[in-house]
């Protein structure tokens, strides 16, 4: 399993604020992107869902954080062979 740390820079915070990641294709990332998870500091997996998908070159994820400033850490996990989409549609 992947882990890639996303800082996120704000001046105020936020609660159950929704993010736009375009994330780009990744060795060990399923083509289809559906091992993708995304969790706080503390390990909370965040509610997510995906706007587009172009198999085995990018996804558009929306991710609801709570955002403390100046900046919050989030976690993108990958590389789960066993992983499902589990986000919203």
């Amino acid at each position: 399993m992947y882990v890639t740390p996303i800082t996120i820079e704000s001046s105020e915070n936020v609660t159950d604020y929704t993010i736009k990641l375009n994330v780009s294709y990744r060795t060990g990332m399923k083509n289809d992107f559906s091992d993708l998870r995304f969790a706080d500091e503390d390990g909370n997996i965040l509610p997510y869902w995906f706007e587009e998908v172009s198999n085995g070159e990018y996804v558009i994820a929306w991710v609801k954080v709570n955002i403390t400033a100046p900046n919050t850490t989030i976690r993108m996990y990958f590389g789960n062979d066993i992983a499902e989409y589990v986000g919203k549609s």
